[in-house]
């Protein structure tokens, strides 16, 4: 009998903990999002440079769309930590637009976080994020 009531015990724990767990998960996506857009496109691209890498934040639209992009590259080192923030207005009635980029040395233990979004009127159009 007593394995019985440890077996009930365990399950609905483990039921408890899976609920909670996909509350956690849905969470984050009920933030004020409005929509991700799928004919506008946006990457952060590296390009290696001789001693460290440059960023670069570009958007493409299958139609015209315009807003403002935020462009946030943060690099961690030896020698402490340094924020680069790029933000302004971008126009896809041309296609493609590079709307910034980053360029800087890597030692070997530093590392770098980049990420780009796009809002418009309505809300995130597009988002991109890269780690080293």
């Amino acid at each position: 009998m007593w394995k019985s009531v440890l077996t009930a015990t365990a399950l609905i724990a483990a039921s408890a903990c899976a609920a909670s767990a996909q509350a956690d998960y849905a969470s984050p996506r009920a933030t004020p999002i409005a929509y991700e857009s799928d004919a506008v496109e946006c990457m952060v691209r590296r390009v290696p440079t001789l001693h460290g890498v440059r960023l670069e934040a570009l958007a493409r639209g299958d139609r015209d769309a315009y807003g403002d992009y935020e462009f946030v590259v943060t690099k961690d080192g030896a020698g402490g930590s340094s924020d680069i923030v790029q933000e302004g207005a971008f126009d896809l009635s041309a296609g493609e637009q590079m709307l910034g980029e980053a360029e800087f040395s890597m030692e070997r233990r530093d590392a770098y976080r980049a990420r780009l979004v796009l809002r418009d009127g309505r809300g995130v159009v597009c988002r991109d994020e890269v780690r080293s």
